[in-house]
């Protein structure tokens, strides 16, 4: 359509040359046959021929002008109709990763509470189906949490409530908290340097914190080994949160912190997620203050460094 647009213009800009070549022969036509002295013959078609060169340009000029802007204006609306479909697809992407992301947690609870329902079991298998259910649900709690927390900071409604906390105990008790299962398999490790304050938002804390794990056990697999390591230097506090998992391409450093993006290798397009988790991490660390980054680990994974101002 675009291209028929243009064809169109450049031939109608080329007919506008031919009539005006035209109106200017014919000018010169009557010349010749008005005027007798040849002096004043030679003068007035060197004047006509000086304008037709002059309406020429002025026709090729502007067209030229316009042709230009008409591209430019053709590659704005396309540059907007990619970024929109992008945006769309992604959304998309979302939509049925946060759906799978929701069945998933729902479906394990269910089965687990009907064990329950229907069979007699001693006490200690009945404390490991429940803890297994609490654990699913945190962790829907975790994701419908993250879906607001993305509106809220999209519509800019969400303010810090910063205070003195004592950031080596939050992230202790976080960690004890939600991943204490992972603790006790030695497969999430703490080194903590204790009392450790800040002035900080202790929800926003959190939510840095568990997101970055949680995507640290993501892209981990089967072979989940993670680090926080939380240090206090002399300018600044390093909160540093290390895997050995997939790791992160050098062409997807870029985008990793926008919304509802992901990783388009093979290998995380099988893994759950919704895609809001590092843009939540990136959004709440720029509301604090904080300096977020990441690093390859050795030999493999990936490292998260927050640095926070003391």
């Amino acid at each position: 359509m675009f291209g028929y647009i243009i064809l169109q213009f450049i031939w109608w800009e080329i007919l506008l040359v031919k009539q005006n070549n035209s109106i200017i022969e014919q000018k010169q036509k009557l010349l010749e046959l008005s005027i007798s002295n040849d002096s004043d013959l030679i003068f007035q078609v060197k004047e006509l021929h000086a304008k037709k060169l002059k309406q020429t340009l002025m026709i090729v000029g502007e067209g030229t002008v316009f042709l230009l802007l008409l591209l430019y204006g053709i590659f704005k609306i396309k540059q907007a109709h990619d970024r929109e479909d992008k945006l769309t697809q992604q959304k998309n992407n979302f939509l049925l990763s946060i759906t799978h992301e929701l069945k998933t947690p729902i479906a394990a609870t269910k089965l687990q509470l009907q064990t329950l329902l229907k069979h007699q079991l001693d006490t200690e298998k009945q404390k490991e189906l429940l803890q297994h259910a609490l654990t699913e649900n945190e962790r829907i709690n975790q994701l419908i949490d993250n879906v607001l927390l993305a509106n809220q900071l999209n519509s800019g409604g969400f303010k810090l409530n910063k205070s003195n906390i004592n950031f080596s105990q939050v992230i202790s008790n976080c960690c004890n908290r939600y991943y204490s299962d992972l603790i006790s398999k030695k497969q999430l490790e703490l080194s903590i340097q204790s009392d450790i304050h800040l002035i900080a938002d202790e929800n926003a804390v959190i939510s840095i914190l568990t997101n970055l794990i949680n995507n640290a056990i993501k892209y981990s697999h089967d072979n989940v080994k993670i680090n926080v390591e939380l240090y206090k230097g002399k300018d600044e506090t390093e909160l540093l949160i290390k895997d050995n998992g997939i790791g992160i391409p050098k062409e997807d450093g870029e985008n990793i912190f926008k919304p509802f993006y992901r990783v388009g290798s093979e290998e995380t397009r099988i893994t759950k997620g919704s895609g809001l988790g590092l843009y939540i991490v990136s959004y709440l660390c720029e509301l604090s203050k904080f300096k977020v980054s990441f690093y390859p680990n050795q030999p493999k994974g990936t490292v998260f460094k927050i640095e926070c101002q003391n």
